[in-house]
């Protein structure tokens, strides 16, 4: 296969795009088996942490399955039609991304309740697992965001309902392109963040949907505030913008 070289901003999510362009166009079929960490390496160019994080990644979003001592499949999403039709993904484009927090705020309020109810002693290790990457003293700006958003996807799927995890999807995806930046002016906010996530998780672990429904709001309300201090500072143009 000849190289598809990532010349520029090489990081795992542009190794998503390169995947998810692979699937689409039919390079990559449900049940194929993913080409290897080192295939995959000299396909884009990239270094192995950037290939494993997206792999990662892909995993988490329900693109990719991986079967340990087998490999990594391309798995077959269930995303409904309507939510799968490109409408959805113009009204994302087009709303400020205070709408967007407002929906995940609905959105989210509702999965950790369901997820208290329905979590499994897996999913919520998997969830603490991510936090505890949010903690890591040396960790970069983009493995914070990446474990962020791999939180909030496993709380979504945790809910059990499936229509909730693949709207979050798009919402996730929506956020990824300014969270970097988002991460890098939180250093005072950053425990208190990291702090009600971990609420959560407890609230969750305890059965308690109604408080687990409460931290998840809280932990919103945190970042909703800190994006308007971003916002204020001119950090970002307008909501269009991000």
């Amino acid at each position: 296969m000849k190289p598809n070289i990532i010349r520029r901003n090489t990081t795992s999510e542009l190794v998503i795009e390169k995947i998810l362009d692979m699937i689409k166009d039919g390079k990559l079929e449900v049940g194929d088996r993913l080409p290897s960490v080192q295939e995959l390496q000299q396909i884009f160019g990239v270094g192995r942490s950037s290939v494993r994080e997206a792999v990662r990644g892909l995993s988490v979003l329900g693109y990719l399955e991986i079967l340990p001592g087998k490999g990594t499949f391309v798995r077959k999403t269930s995303m409904p039609a309507a939510l799968s039709d490109e409408s959805l993904k113009e009204v994302l484009d087009s709303d400020p991304i205070f709408d967007i927090m407002e929906a995940r705020d609905c959105l989210e309020s509702k999965s950790a309740q369901l997820a208290a109810e329905r979590a499994d002693p897996a999913q919520i290790e998997k969830m603490k697992r991510a936090v505890t990457r949010m903690k890591e003293p040396n960790a970069s700006l983009e493995a914070i965001n990446r474990a962020d958003l791999e939180f909030h996807l496993l709380l979504a799927e945790a809910s059990g309902n499936g229509v909730i995890h693949e709207i979050m999807k798009l919402l996730i995806q929506k956020m990824e392109a300014f969270a970097d930046k988002f991460w890098a002016t939180l250093p005072s906010a950053r425990n208190r963040v990291i702090s009600t996530a971990d609420q959560v998780i407890t609230s969750i672990s305890k059965g308690d949907g109604q408080r687990a429904s409460e931290s998840i709001k809280d932990h919103l309300e945190l970042v909703t505030e800190q994006l308007k201090t971003v916002i204020s500072e001119s950090a970002f143009k307008s909501g269009k913008n991000i």
